[in-house]
């Protein structure tokens, strides 16, 4: 499959670098989207993602700046990957996967001009996972994932977040599965709190934000047995990064990602 057939019924969503994260963030939630192609004057310049805003808003160098005074241009990604319309799937997959990328810009360029037609994200991929019911999570799951408590601090949860790579962590109190936390809930977190905390309180009161004041409650989870488009429709239905998988025992194994369907869509959906 060609990426064109995926891009047929898909709104393209661009920002100037000049306008405001919080413009962003309000742009993401009512699109439900993740990442939003940056332009400067019409030109494409790079992207910005919800992870990059949950970056920017956790470092000590803005930690005394709301998010209606720092700009798009702060936190975009300049490492815009373009690729053309005509790529399989499966090239695609592969290439997010190689640049550590969720997203790629789809263009037409000529000689001149480059023009966005398109953008293709982890999240088409999960959908073309939709329909797989020949494969079990735990052929795909990321084994033995990092989690957290629900008492940790947000910026606790972030660090781990970004040192590891990871997008979702699961939450628990005392032993059970009581939440999730995704870059997603991060960001918006601490867009709040640097909106609603006076700038001489937040570098104290931050060391009280925590984690079960944002996350997400009540996450589904699943066994090892449940099938990927099992998955992927709690993920899509949901808007979902990750969902734990529990063992017999209720015991945390592992959790299934956009990044492992990603992985299965550039294998060509074959597992060995």
């Amino acid at each position: 499959m060609k990426i064109e057939a995926i891009l047929k019924d898909k709104n393209v969503h661009t920002i100037d670098k000049d306008q405001l994260l919080s413009e962003a963030l309000e742009k993401m939630e009512k699109n439900g989207i993740a990442h939003i192609i940056v332009t400067d004057d019409d030109k494409l310049v790079g992207v910005v993602s919800i992870r990059d805003i949950a970056d920017r808003l956790g470092s000590t160098k803005t930690e005394r700046i709301s998010p209606a005074g720092l700009h798009i241009s702060s936190a975009m990604s300049t490492n815009l990957i373009t690729t053309e319309s005509d790529i399989d799937v499966e090239d695609a997959a592969n290439l997010m996967l190689k640049e550590k990328i969720g997203s790629l810009a789809v263009t037409i360029k000529t000689d001149e001009t480059e023009e966005l037609v398109g953008i293709i994200t982890k999240m088409d991929m999960v959908r073309l996972c939709s329909k797989v019911d020949t494969i079990q999570v735990s052929q795909i799951m990321t084994q033995n994932p990092y989690y957290i408590n629900s008492t940790d601090r947000v910026i606790h949860a972030r660090k781990i977040m970004f040192e590891n790579r990871v997008s979702t962590l699961p939450v628990f109190e005392e032993g059970e599965l009581v939440g999730i936390v995704d870059y997603n809930s991060i960001a918006k977190a601490l867009a709040r709190f640097r909106e609603a905390t006076p700038k001489q309180h937040q570098s104290e009161r931050i060391r009280h934000f925590l984690v079960n004041q944002v996350m997400n409650t009540a996450p589904p989870s699943l066994k090892p047995d449940a099938t990927v488009s099992e998955a992927a429709e709690f993920m899509l239905n949901e808007g979902l990064k990750g969902i734990p998988v529990f063992d017999e025992s209720e015991d945390l194994i592992g959790i299934v990602t956009k990044t492992d369907m990603t992985e299965l869509v550039a294998n060509k959906f074959q597992t060995d």
